[in-house]
């Protein structure tokens, strides 16, 4: 898969961060089958051109690709394996890519129950421009180029395929810890204090 023009592209989860992500897979090319537990947005986006789905299972039975932007594991494991689920509608070969902070143990579980109901399922980390992206996902004949195409059509630069499934997600983590000890440095420093005073803090550089 080299171009967006033709192929269609379910979306899960329109919230602050999926429904602009939504609007530049359209604007990529894409032909957009959504689903939302609010209406609101549904309305909205379907004035847009895209194409509403009652369930999951109505999503993953008309896409090619579908793409999970959920607020946390419960939410993910409902949407794939609940009543009315993806797993329920999957059409064979069909790629799930999930864009949240899924945790990894339950992402693998994830993974061979989309293999075995015959699609693949992809774990991808967001974070600004850069991504951990997941090329160990489950599955037969999908490709990481076919991940990295759907990715692009809403984000910037990959940082490539991680080396087992699930290391993408324990990247984001880290990622996050380094974040947050940044952000403590920063407020320690606005409040007057020397943020490697403190006992706590270990100095990276020594």
């Amino acid at each position: 898969m080299s171009s967006l023009n033709g192929q269609t592209i379910g979306f899960i989860g329109l919230g602050l961060m999926g429904k602009p992500m939504a609007r530049n897979l359209k604007a990529a090319g894409a032909e957009m089958v959504i689903h939302n537990r609010s209406q609101g947005v549904i309305e909205e986006l379907s004035g847009e051109g895209m194409t509403a789905a009652k369930t999951p299972a109505d999503v993953a039975g008309q896409a090619e690709t579908v793409i999970l932007m959920l607020p946390d594991t419960p939410a993910v494991e409902k949407v794939l394996l609940g009543p009315s689920g993806l797993i329920s509608g999957l059409r064979p070969g069909c790629l799930i890519i999930d864009m949240g902070t899924t945790k990894v143990i339950a992402t693998r579980t994830f993974a061979r129950e989309t293999e075995t109901a015959g699609g693949a399922l992809s774990a991808a980390v967001t974070v600004t421009t850069w991504s951990w992206t997941d090329a160990n996902h489950s599955g037969i004949g999908t490709d990481f180029d076919d991940i990295l195409c759907v990715l692009n059509g809403f984000a910037g630069d990959f940082f490539g395929p991680c080396a087992f499934f699930g290391a993408d997600l324990e990247a984001g983590v880290t990622n996050g810890v380094i974040d947050f000890d940044d952000v403590v440095a920063a407020l320690d420093a606005f409040a007057g204090n020397s943020y490697f005073d403190n006992p706590e803090h270990v100095d990276p550089c020594p």
